[in-house]
């Protein structure tokens, strides 16, 4: 009886270390950037909630020597990890993918912002901000 019992404790114990190093408390932060040759900045940000909706997710934009921009991503997302954010020349996009699934597309030229589960595309930037929540990391 004392095994069975060891044994489930374990388990319960295994299943709720998975919880937390999947869903949350886990870092909040820039999970990805970017920055162009032409000194136009991109990142996307995720911040623990500590709720029911573990992460709220973001995406920002700053052209050289312009304001900040901020496009809706998600408020309900569970952790996100290996952001990678590339441009595409061929089509002047930035290309936002999240452990290789392509999550959000930023047209520069069309200045519109396309996301996953998203019908069609958004104005791009959906609001105009002084300074994210996380600065800009250093390269």
């Amino acid at each position: 009886m004392n095994v069975i019992a060891g044994i489930v404790g374990a388990l319960l114990a295994l299943a709720g270390g998975l919880f937390i190093m999947v869903v949350q408390p886990g870092p909040s932060g820039v999970a990805g950037a970017l920055r162009l040759a032409d000194g136009s900045e991109y990142m996307v940000t995720q911040t623990c909630n500590w709720s029911a909706e573990p992460y709220t997710v973001e995406f920002f934009m700053k052209p050289a020597g312009g304001s900040w921009g901020w496009c809706y991503m998600d408020h309900e997302a569970d952790r996100w990890w290996d952001v990678q954010l590339t441009h595409d020349p061929a089509t002047d996009s930035v290309v936002i993918t999240e452990q290789g699934v392509k999550r959000a597309v930023l047209d520069r030229k069309q200045s519109t912002f396309w996301r996953d589960g998203m019908k069609g595309d958004s104005t791009a930037p959906q609001q105009i901000m002084p300074n994210p929540r996380y600065a800009f990391p250093l390269k």
